[in-house]
Formats: C-alpha cells, structure tokens, sequence
C-alpha cells in the first residue's frame, strides 16, 4: 500500500499483480481479499471507482461475513459503497453500507474503528441524499465510537466535527455549523 499512499499506482499495480498470481480464485483467504481490497483501495485514490468496483463485486458474491475476517468484509464493503456513492448509484451504495453494518452489529465489538467508518459512511449517504436528521444521528454515533476507541483530539473526530458541521450549515443552523468547524479546527491545528 506504500506505493498506492505515495500515488506510485503502477508500482503498485505491479506489486499487487505478482501477488495475485500466488493465489487460486476460488481462494477465502483473508491475505486474498486483503490483496482484493488493496487494489479497489488504489483504483478508489485514482478516483477510477467503476474499477474499484469491478474488482470487488463479484468476488463478494462469494463470501459472507465470518468466512474472512469480519473487519476486513466491512472495510470492503464499506469501501464498495463509497465507491457506488462517487458514482452517484446511492441504492447499491446503502446496499453495501447496510451490509456493513449488518456484519458490524454482529460480529464486531461496538467500538470497533469499522463500526464508527460504516456510521460515518452511512450518514455521508443521507447527507447525499437529503436525509439531514438521519444523516446527523450517524455522524454523532460515529462521533462516539471515534471518541471511545481515540479520544476526543483524534483526527476522525476532527472529521465527524465537519461532517456535522457541514449538515448544519446545510439546513441554515448557521451557529451550530460555526460550533462544529471550530471543534474540528481545535483539533487539527
């Protein structure tokens, strides 16, 4: 992933190729769909998300939350939807979240980061679609589980500030906005 975080995407690409060449396709290792999800990660930073989800959606038809590490399937599926939410498919996009959660709710601790990423990506899908009151109760859950799991000056809470912020300022609850952007900068700067 070094490369990938460093935009070196063909040397990734090239890393990543060799290792998938180890590998069977009928293989349920979560060092295979570590590998899966790594791609779909690169092509996501490129901003290619139909290729992201070209690598991801038919290999999740094979797998189901326990068969890999339930962590790993809510980061891929939490990764496939914010994919489908770039291209504007908001159906798929809570299709996946939903999955997410589902696998979260169930499988995972409460504090888990995936559970705060799956809410935070959840409410990123109603603010797109103008579920603000629905949007805000996932941000503040979010908010929660980031603040439990790093405290309250980590950068995700930093990012749940903004994301409030921003469905605030969105619904002309102007004070409330400038509140939030403030507990966010206080926290980057």
């Amino acid at each position: 992933d070094l490369y990938a975080n460093s935009h070196n995407f063909d040397k990734a690409f090239k890393y990543y190729n060799g290792m998938l060449a180890l590998f069977d396709e009928t293989d349920n290792s979560d060092i295979y769909y570590l590998l899966i999800h790594s791609i779909a990660s690169t092509y996501s930073l490129m901003g290619d998300y139909a290729s992201a989800i070209g690598c991801l959606e038919h290999k999740m038809d094979k797998v189901f939350c326990g068969l890999i590490d339930a962590e790993l399937y809510v980061d891929i599926y939490n990764l496939l939807g914010n994919a489908y939410l770039h291209l504007g498919n908001y159906e798929k996009s809570a299709r996946c979240f939903n999955i997410a959660q589902e696998c979260a709710r169930t499988s995972l601790d409460e504090t888990s980061p995936s559970v705060a990423n799956t809410l935070n990506n959840l409410g990123n899908l109603n603010r797109k679609t103008k579920n603000d009151k629905v949007a805000l109760d996932f941000y503040n859950e979010s908010l929660a589980v980031y603040k439990r799991n790093f405290g309250d000056n980590d950068i995700n809470c930093a990012a749940s500030y903004n994301n409030i912020g921003n469905v605030y300022y969105d619904t002309g609850k102007y004070n409330d906005a400038l509140a939030s952007y403030e507990k966010c900068r206080s926290i980057i700067s």
